[in-house]
């Protein structure tokens, strides 16, 4: 789920047709706005589970609406707990320079691409995502929608990939997108090889996303990770970002 997605109003559901081939159930996803009350949510959920029938939904709304999941649970609905995803955001003019050089456009350097799926492959295998929080989704396959959903992007989209080297090996990779009606640049996946973590290389590969999206006329960067994926925000901090919007994530299953 993009920024954009999350930040609509209402309530949002439909099938994931992605997850539904990958996992081999019926998957949807469904988010939350603002402009319900948690009683008024809960029944338009309810009957939109009762119209799609998923075996589970992947479910996000704002985490200050904390009494929503006992609205869900008193019409039957199973809530597991899954994840909070945190977003963090910066002007792109308020972001200091790296210093280091820059990571290089998948574009300029197409040669590189084979590269994109191992980088995630190897940077996300021991990612807390949220998918882990239920028996119901292997790691294996969770880790295979991560590496297909960056081998895509590089294929249809080089220009949004961003590679990082080390002595002209892809040591970092991030993928994004643009959102806000084009104002802003979203930061979809990004990590760095386990042999090259704790050497700069992931606050030289973002400061280098940063520059490039102010290069091409966007106002604003936005990034989300979990909450427990500290090490990570702290790095944003260093580059000028703060923390803007933070997002419950849950499994749901009719009861």
């Amino acid at each position: 789920m993009s920024w954009d997605d999350l930040e609509g109003t209402g309530i949002r559901t439909s099938a994931s047709e992605l997850d539904t081939r990958r996992f081999g159930f019926p998957v949807a996803r469904l988010t939350v706005g603002r402009d319900t009350t948690d009683a008024q949510a809960a029944q338009h959920v309810v009957d939109d589970l009762e119209r799609l029938a998923p075996a589970v939904t992947v479910a996000r709304w704002p985490a200050d609406r904390v009494g929503l999941a006992g609205e869900l649970v008193r019409r039957g609905l199973q809530v597991l707990p899954a994840d909070t995803l945190v977003y963090w955001a910066g002007e792109v003019a308020d972001v200091p320079s790296g210093g280091e050089p820059g990571p290089v456009s998948l574009a300029d350097a197409p040669a590189l691409a084979p590269a994109v799926e191992e980088l995630v492959a190897a940077t996300f295998a021991d990612y807390p995502t949220h998918y882990l929080a239920s028996p119901d989704f292997p790691p294996d396959l969770v880790l295979a929608g991560y590496v297909e959903w960056a081998g895509r992007t590089a294929r249809e989209h080089p220009e949004d990939v961003l590679l990082q080297l080390v002595d002209g090996v892809p040591a970092a990779v991030a993928t994004t997108a643009r959102v806000d009606g084009g104002r802003g640049v979203e930061v979809l996946l990004a990590g760095t090889h386990p042999d090259h973590r704790g050497r700069g290389v992931y606050r030289a590969l973002l400061a280098g996303v940063l520059a490039r999206a102010g290069a091409d006329g966007a106002q604003r960067v936005v990034i989300s990770t979990q909450a427990s994926n500290t090490a990570v925000q702290r790095v944003w901090c260093t580059l000028g970002l703060r923390p803007v919007s933070a997002w419950t994530t849950v499994h749901l299953r009719r009861g």
